[in-house]
C-alpha cells in the first residue's frame, strides 16, 4: 500500500500541514524539472564530444546553441510527458531528483578530499561509494521496518527497522573515518572552491534524508524508473556497439 505524507498528515487531523506539504511540491517539483531541462543539452553535448552519444548531440548553429540535442531532448520529454500517467510521472521524477542530489551530495565530498576529475584519494572514494550504499539502506530499511507502520499505528518489523538502524550506524562510521582519516582540501582563496559548511556531515545527512524519502514513494514508481534507466542503458550500449563495429570496419578498409 502506497504511503505519502499527504495522506498520512490527513490521516492523524494535519489538514494544514497536508496542504502546505501538497503546494510545496507543487511549486518545487516543475521548478526542479524545468532547471533540470536548462543544462541538458550541454550534458548531452558534452557526453556526445566524449563519443558516448551520437555526434548530433553536440552540433551548435551559428550563436553557439545546441539547437539539435535541445529539439531532441524536448521531443522526447514531450512523448514522455504525454504517454506516462501524471500520478507515475510525478514519482518517478522525484526518485531521478533525489537520486541525483545524492550524487551530487557525494560528489561534494569527492572534490573536497581531492578526488575532483581524477582519484587522488581511493580510500576516500571507496568509502563515499559505501556511504551512497549504507545511507540507501538505511533510509530504506527505517522506513519500511519502522517509520511507515508507525504512522499508520502498526508494530514495526524488528528484523528490517534493524536492518535500517545497522546500517545507520555504518553510516556514522563511515562519515566519521571521511572527517578524520581524510585531509580535506581548505583552499577557500580559489574561485573553483565550493564553499559549504559542515562537509562531510551535512552532505551525508542530506544522503540519508534523501534515501528515507525515496523509500516512501511506491514500489511500482521504483519499477518504472528502472525500467527507464535500463532502456537508456540498452540504447548506450547499442549506440556504443554500433560506433566501434563501424570503426571496425573502417578499420579493415584500410
Amino acid at each position: 500500500e502506497e504511503t505519502s505524507f499527504e495522506k498520512i498528515f490527513s490521516e492523524h487531523g494535519l489538514g494544514t500541514v497536508r496542504w502546505i506539504t501538497t503546494i510545496g511540491e507543487c511549486v518545487l517539483l516543475p521548478l526542479v524539472v524545468y532547471l533540470s531541462f536548462l543544462p541538458q543539452p550541454e550534458l548531452m553535448a558534452a557526453m556526445a564530444e566524449d563519443h558516448l552519444m551520437p555526434s548530433i548531440f553536440c552540433r551548435k548553429n551559428k550563436q553557439g546553441t545546441y539547437v539539435a540535442g535541445s529539439v531532441i531532448s524536448g521531443v522526447l520529454m514531450m512523448i514522455a510527458a504525454l504517454a506516462v500517467p501524471f500520478s507515475v510521472l510525478w514519482d518517478v521524477i522525484s526518485l531521478g531528483v533525489l537520486i541525483g542530489f545524492n550524487l551530487t551530495n557525494a560528489s561534494l565530498i569527492q572534490v573536497r578530499y581531492g578526488n575532483g576529475g581524477i582519484s587522488r584519494n581511493p580510500k576516500i572514494s571507496r568509502m563515499v561509494w559505501g556511504l551512497i550504499a549504507s545511507t540507501l539502506l538505511a533510509g530504506y530499511g527505517i522506513w519500511l521496518g519502522y517509520a511507515a507502520d508507525a504512522f499508520k499505528g502498526k508494530p514495526p518489523s524488528v528484523f528490517v527497522s534493524t536492518l535500517g538502524f545497522g546500517f545507520l550506524a555504518v553510516s556514522i562510521a563511515l562519515v566519521a573515518c571521511i572527517a578524520y582519516t581524510g585531509d580535506q582540501i581548505r583552499d577557500a582563496d580559489s574561485s573553483s572552491f565550493y564553499k559549504v559548511v559542515g562537509v562531510p556531515w551535512v552532505p551525508a545527512a542530506g544522503m540519508l534524508v534523501n534515501a528515507f524519502m525515496m523509500a516512501s514513494i511506491s514500489f511500482n514508481s521504483h519499477v518504472f524508473l528502472l525500467a527507464l534507466l535500463a532502456l537508456f542503458f540498452a540504447m548506450y550500449l547499442a549506440y556504443k556497439f554500433t560506433r566501434n563495429a563501424r570503426r571496425t570496419g573502417m578499420h579493415h578498409e584500410k
